[in-house]
């Protein structure tokens, strides 16, 4: 079974991954220029890069490594008789699996970008200079 998420679900977990670096990328910026010292999109980069790797290996961090590929769990359990109960388990971990896709979808390229600003930006900002 694949899930996917509703628009209306990703807006909001988007803000919530990119909120953070954003922030540290502001933050940054702003140190930089009162110090009058680029380098210091070294270390804002070097940030944002930790916040990508995290939300790249989220759904490792929810289970064991060598857990984090484990199926599903069945969607539907024996019920009395010949029912099945719906296993609300497998429905949420499905779901669980949806967000942290999306998580590691933006956090590599969370990850490539923070390293493009901490190795990039320092040495054109020091070309324009």
């Amino acid at each position: 079974m694949i899930t996917t998420l509703h628009r209306a679900a990703v807006i909001p977990i988007v803000r919530e991954i990119l909120g953070p670096p954003l922030l540290v990328l502001v933050l940054t910026a702003g140190v930089a220029w009162f110090t009058r010292n680029p380098g210091w999109f070294s270390v804002g980069g070097a940030i944002i890069t930790a916040i990508g790797t995290k939300h790249w290996a989220r759904r490792m961090f929810r289970f064991k490594p060598n857990q984090s590929e484990a199926p599903l769990p069945p969607t539907t359990l024996p019920g009395p008789g010949p029912a099945y109960q719906l296993n609300f388990a497998s429905l949420n971990e499905s779901s669980q699996r949806a967000r942290d896709n999306l998580h590691a979808y933006i956090g590599v390229w969370m990850t490539i970008a923070g390293g493009i600003i901490g190795s990039a930006v320092p040495f054109l900002i020091g070309l324009l200079h």
